[in-house]
């Protein structure tokens, strides 16, 4: 379903005017309400193989702090970090990695730790810190998953479930409209949560 689609489907849910295109401001809010669905809500349900990505990064040398991209995509988790030579870059949390990066010195980092999330017009990063301090250039190889692309064309295509994104956006509609949203919430929750059971239609999930 494109993202046009979508958004006529709700709108006539809504019994709205119903848009040509997505270039007028109705459009546009329930629009928003959709991205928000896939990006927000079942972005942060689980994680789905559809947002899978994984590629390689270079770490420079000296350099402790690095933004953290895959594939020009929006990077939302990361999952795995490891050197090419299959060597793994262990995540830890603030208080031990400052404990240990204060020792450490200069060598070939093996944890690190992530300092904030960035959200820019290229995409979402990740930035992390290393420890050792990078003595060299290093490749590693980085797994994680990303947020759904932004819809904002009209071809563009729905990334996950149609049937639940149409109901997390309606459920947003009807909020930002100031409509009871009651039955949606409940359907978009009941759904959500047979993922947790029923994979047949999900493809491999993992709640969050």
């Amino acid at each position: 379903m494109t993202a046009i689609e979508m958004v006529r489907k709700i709108q006539r849910a809504m019994r709205m005017p119903v848009s040509s295109g997505l270039d007028d401001q109705y459009s546009q809010e329930i629009l928003e309400c959709v991205n928000q669905a896939q990006r927000s809500l079942l972005a942060n349900l689980c994680l789905w193989n559809e947002l899978r990505v994984q590629g390689t990064v270079l770490i420079e040398a000296d350099n402790l702090v690095h933004r953290i991209s895959v594939d020009d995509k929006d990077l939302d988790i990361i999952t795995t970090i490891q050197h090419i030579d299959g060597t793994p870059i262990e995540r830890e949390e603030d208080e031990d990695f400052l404990r240990y990066s204060l020792t450490s010195g200069r060598g070939k980092p093996i944890v690190y730790r992530i300092t904030r999330k960035l959200f820019m017009k290229s995409g979402a990063m990740i930035e992390i810190e290393l420890a050792p301090t990078p003595d060299a250039d290093y490749e590693v190889f980085i797994e994680g998953y990303c947020l759904p692309p932004k819809l904002l064309a009209d071809t563009d295509e729905i990334t996950l479930d149609e049937d639940i994104v149409y109901w997390g956006a309606l459920m947003l509609a009807k909020n930002a409209n100031g409509l009871d949203s009651t039955m949606e919430s409940a359907i978009f929750t009941t759904k959500a949560y047979v993922l947790k059971n029923d994979n047949g239609n999900w493809g491999e999930v993992e709640l969050v």
